[in-house]
């Protein structure tokens, strides 16, 4: 995130910074805040493992969430960054083809979602 937003801050277009444009700060605000709330979802499921607690809904929703989240976060990083999104030397083309497969291996979102069904019951 801090090269992204290095890059938002230096890189200029139409005679004004990326970051100059409401749009690109929108972006990069919703990126942290989908993060931050996927990593804190993600420490509450373990969190919920370590104490012992049935933790199979929490699980599934973050497994759902995280990799949405990551997807999303590369596809709007690449956006910002240009053709400099497909430079390996700023990574996040790797990190969005690795995003990707997070939806599929461990267990697909529709599996996550199937688990997560038998869990709705009581809600």
């Amino acid at each position: 995130m801090r090269k992204l937003y290095a890059h938002a801050q230096e890189r200029e277009a139409f005679g004004r910074p990326l970051a100059g444009f409401q749009v690109t700060r929108h972006k990069l605000v919703d990126m942290a805040m989908l993060t931050d709330v996927a990593r804190t979802y993600t420490y509450r499921a373990a969190a919920r493992i370590e104490a012992g607690v049935n933790a199979l809904r929490e699980i599934s929703f973050a497994k759902i969430f995280t990799a949405d989240v990551a997807e999303r976060v590369c596809r709007e990083a690449i956006q910002i960054l240009g053709g400099y999104g497909y430079a390996s030397e700023y990574g996040v083309e790797r990190l969005y083809r690795d995003a990707r497969i997070l939806a599929i291996g461990g267990g697909t979102t529709e599996i996550m979602k199937e688990i997560a069904w038998k869990t709705l019951d009581g809600i």
